[in-house]
């Protein structure tokens, strides 16, 4: 059962999760350094202007709102694998290809999840109130973060899921054959929306 365990909390740690998300969106997206370099100097800035209690507030707000990231990201990633193992079940499945981004990602889910729902409620209720416009900035700053994460992250786990299921299921689904043009195709559709380079995953 520990083996178990650990590699449970390797899944689901959120400092592990995000430095996964950190080091793929830096290959895959040339913009992505400058936003999180802006992230960064964001939060060095709202500890630099609080102080006691503050402190340790602005710290649950950046950890709710890390673990709760973490958590739809790995949701989302597993929606990609479960797509690609539906249109393998039945090839019309995929059409759903051809669908908004967030149907596909089945994001209106997201709020069912009940360490989601956890992770949410303690950012809205640990959301320090500003005190100068300064602060309000920077809070806004967190925000376009993680509104970036929520909108290139997402769809980047969600493929990433999609592509792992062509070279997982072939051990675990009998008579799995993966197809290649839907992995290609999808790859190509979200690189032009996105303007980022998957092939930059090897």
């Amino acid at each position: 059962m520990k083996e178990i365990t650990s590699i449970t909390k390797q899944l689901t740690n959120p400092r592990v999760v995000m430095g996964q998300v950190n080091e793929i969106l830096e290959k895959v997206d040339p913009g992505f350094r400058e936003i999180q370099q802006a992230y960064r100097a964001n939060v060095a800035q709202l500890q630099e202007e609080s102080a006691g209690r503050e402190t340790e507030q602005i710290k649950t707000y950046l950890d709710a709102r890390e673990r709760a990231f973490s958590q739809e990201v790995l949701y989302i990633a597993f929606q990609g694998l479960f797509l690609n193992m539906e249109i393998f079940r039945n090839p019309v499945n995929g059409l759903l290809l051809q669908d908004g981004y967030e149907t596909l990602n089945r994001e209106y889910l997201l709020e069912s999840l009940p360490g989601v729902q956890l992770a949410r409620r303690q950012a809205k209720a640990a959301r320090p109130k500003p005190r100068s416009q300064k602060v309000q900035r920077l809070l806004e700053g967190i925000v376009e973060y993680y509104s970036y994460l929520e909108t290139v992250g997402y769809k980047v786990a969600h493929y990433i899921g999609f592509r792992l299921a062509d070279e997982l299921l072939y051990y675990v689904l009998p008579g799995y054959a993966n197809n290649q043009a839907n992995t290609i195709a999808y790859a190509g559709a979200l690189e032009k929306y996105l303007q980022i380079h998957l092939d930059a995953l090897g």
